[in-house]
């Protein structure tokens, strides 16, 4: 039995082919190198301690996203997608307008409780936090336009998001490294400054959103605020989980054993776009399925396709692990983790299918319940490990902990999707 696939009014009709899932690649993939450029800098200028820092720093700012914007984002894209379905874009560009907002609104909040703190305990912070925060909130901001586009199925456009905020990154770190040396303050302000930059080209390519009306109600806030709480829950457990390592060795081995970690795992990330782009077309064609039988072949064969993918992705890090050596020193002493990381990184690949069909099902909170689970797994690990065996240990804790998340995602979709037996 197969379901047919409805043409959103307003909208282009998503195909289910690799169009969509190229465009996205192509802006994630621009995006990673963008960020690579960044890391790289900063391996040439830092030291391993700074690094460790800066390690840290990225850390926080993606729990802080996950925490925060991804949820939002998430959020904006169910309910805009709904509005769609009713034929009510005013309604849909309310949603994405108000999941903007709030990420704004929830930023200026918490820099305005850090400035109190920093006046009443002069010396105490220093602008570090401050700076992950802005960076943080601007990555939130461009992550909820981004979702009225793919809510619309409107890929090249999200894409071109991701193009234009790469271009302004890239020009305030240029900036910055002409203005003078370059130190973990420095750095961090290219990286405000840049997705500052990217979200007023995410105003700039949202107007044509708004040509049907702007809807805004109180009743879609609060709607939008109930549906993101469970996404950022599970999406800022998710990040914890992914980004843990540097805190951790931090913690429990050395600020030199988190540079190391991070200078291993960041390489690593430009799999983690392929996991992303999957994700995000998964999810955008997901919410268009009714369940049953359709859900439960399109998650069957898009789970064959992530385990093509994740072998595709270990032979990478074996192909290209020699060439990490051309990078610099602190790239050379790191290359023998880095396709454990690949390991790592294609292990959470095959969990996103059925984290996509957690929001396909109107569930939220079973992708909280399978990252709020595998979390403790982790950091129990990383605290057995990292101690004795520093930066490797801490990659075989990550490796533990994605196993654990197979396990248990497919503890929950167990009897949720119905087989082609049970639909009749």
């Amino acid at each position: 039995m197969t379901t047919a696939q409805t043409r959103r009014p307003g909208t282009a009709e998503a195909p289910d082919g690799l169009g969509p899932v190229a465009q996205l690649f192509s802006g994630n993939l621009l995006g990673a190198i963008g960020g690579g450029v960044f890391f790289l800098t900063a391996s040439w200028s830092l030291s391993i301690e700074d690094m460790g820092r800066y390690a840290v720093a990225i850390s926080a700012q993606w729990i802080g996203v996950g925490l925060v914007g991804t949820g939002l984002a998430v959020a904006t894209l169910r309910l805009a997608a709904d509005r769609l379905d009713r034929d009510d874009p005013a309604g849909a560009a309310g949603i994405v307008a108000q999941g903007a907002a709030t990420a704004l609104a929830v930023t200026v909040a918490i820099l305005l409780l850090l400035a109190g703190f920093g006046l009443a305990m002069p010396g105490t912070l220093g602008p570090i936090p401050a700076l992950i925060v802005g960076w943080a909130g601007a990555r939130s901001f461009i992550d909820c336009v981004r979702s009225g586009f793919l809510a619309r199925h409107q890929f090249g456009r999200a894409t071109m998001l991701m193009v234009g905020s790469t271009v302004t990154g890239l020009a305030a770190l240029a900036a910055v490294l002409l203005a003078a040396p370059l130190t973990l303050e420095r750095l961090l302000i290219a990286h405000v400054v840049g997705l500052t930059g990217g979200a007023v080209v995410a105003l700039a390519l949202a107007v044509p959103l708004t040509r049907d009306g702007v809807r805004l109600s109180r009743t879609a806030l609060g709607e939008l605020l109930r549906y993101a709480r469970w996404p950022s829950l599970s999406e800022g457990t998710r990040l914890m989980h992914l980004n843990a390592g540097p805190i951790l060795l931090m913690t429990f081995a050395s600020s030199a054993e988190a540079g190391l970690f991070g200078v291993a795992r960041y390489p690593a990330y430009l799999f983690d776009v392929v996991a992303l782009t999957l994700y995000q077309y998964w999810l955008s064609v997901v919410v268009r399925r009714s369940g049953g039988a359709d859900m439960h072949a399109f998650v069957r064969s898009q789970v064959r396709l992530a385990a093509g993918v994740g072998a595709l992705v270990v032979l990478g890090a074996f192909a290209t692990r020699p060439l990490l050596v051309l990078l610099g020193s602190p790239f050379a002493e790191a290359a023998p983790l880095f396709v454990f990381n690949a390991v790592d990184f294609a292990i959470l690949l095959l969990v996103r299918p059925a984290e996509s069909a957690y929001h396909g099902l109107h569930k939220p909170w079973l992708e909280w319940i399978q990252r709020g689970a595998v979390l403790p797994i982790l950091i129990l690990s990383g605290w057995l490990l990292s101690g004795p065996f520093g930066a490797r240990g801490m990659v075989w804790a990550h490796i533990l902990a994605g196993v654990a998340a197979l396990g248990v995602a497919a503890l929950l979709l167990r009897g949720r999707l119905a087989g082609p037996a049970e639909a009749g």
